[in-house]
């Protein structure tokens, strides 16, 4: 008998034994599509990931749904908020005329330098 095949056997077995219990269900791939769309509405809401990441995590435990390891909310959190800057980015460079753009890169550039200055 594979002592590593005992340990994930008795480990999924606990961790079955558990949820029943305290009447959780599984992280499987249902919720977490239920997860990874409430997560992107977050993303939307401009929330930095740490927060996105705890809102997930509260949002599992209010539905007694168990609570995967952290990499993977960790992973479903950064992808929705890189997925949102890049839909923002796609925005801002279809809308944005040569002269606009200049404009805001000036205006970009007072700001920098202005905060610099106070810095020293």
């Amino acid at each position: 008998m594979d002592s590593d095949r005992y340990v994930e056997q008795t480990r999924n077995r606990h961790r079955r034994l558990i949820r029943a219990y305290f009447g959780f269900r599984a992280f499987d791939a249902k919720v977490q599509v239920f997860v990874r769309t409430e997560i992107e509405v977050m993303a939307r809401s401009q929330l930095q990931p740490r927060l996105i990441f705890l809102r997930a995590v509260d949002l599992l435990v209010e539905n007694r749904i168990e609570v995967p390891g952290y990499p993977k909310l960790a992973r479903l959190a950064l992808a929705a908020v890189n997925r949102r800057r890049m839909e923002l980015s796609r925005i801002i460079e279809h809308v944005l005329d040569d002269d606009l753009r200049k404009q805001l890169d000036l205006l970009l550039l007072c700001v920098f330098f202005t905060l610099s200055a106070r810095k020293s």
